[in-house]
């Protein structure tokens, strides 16, 4: 692993720990991406590796989008290896939460992800919330990864023509 990547991930332990409560994958990218250069692709990597070492955690409690906290084994890892973050990507992290909490934790969450489930089938999970009620959410299968990225992506930058479009169609008359 890479020292960036170390780095990464201490910060994205960092995140959690100043917001007490869970987050979600689109609230993680929120803040860290709006802080160091980093792709949502590699980000949304390194949370995958923090929960398969223990690190972090994910919650599903609410029945809404899984929301992620940082476990003990992160919390002291972040204390053992903060001196790796430089003070100033903490402070700048620490002002754009102090400016932000309220937007962070109250703006619309649109998710996408995908997982492997088994050979040719990727299933992919969309989500669409406001102020912490579930809008609408998509599960369907994929035959391969390039496809579930394309989608996600798709989703991310087209949630509400999506939407609009989906209600439409639900609700028209097809006589």
């Amino acid at each position: 692993m890479t020292n960036r990547n170390i780095e990464d991930k201490l910060i994205i332990l960092y995140v959690l720990s100043k917001i007490k409560s869970g987050l979600t994958r689109e609230q993680i990218a929120l803040i860290v991406l709006s802080n160091i250069q980093l792709s949502y692709f590699d980000l949304q990597f390194l949370i995958d590796e923090l929960i398969s070492e223990g690190l972090m955690v994910e919650s599903n409690q609410q029945k809404t989008a899984p929301e992620y906290t940082l476990t003990p084994a992160g919390a002291e890892l972040l204390t053992g290896l903060s001196y790796r973050v430089s003070s100033y990507l903490i402070e700048m992290i620490d002002e754009y939460i102090k400016n932000n909490q309220d937007k962070i934790l109250r703006e619309s969450v649109i998710d996408a992800y995908y997982h492997k489930t088994a050979p040719n089938h990727y299933q992919v999970h969309l989500l669409l919330m406001e102020n912490k009620i579930k809008v609408m959410e998509i599960n369907l299968d994929t035959p391969d990864a390039e496809q579930a990225a394309a989608i996600c992506e798709k989703w991310r930058h087209q949630t509400q023509r999506m939407y609009a479009g989906m209600i439409d169609a639900l609700i028209s008359d097809y006589s």
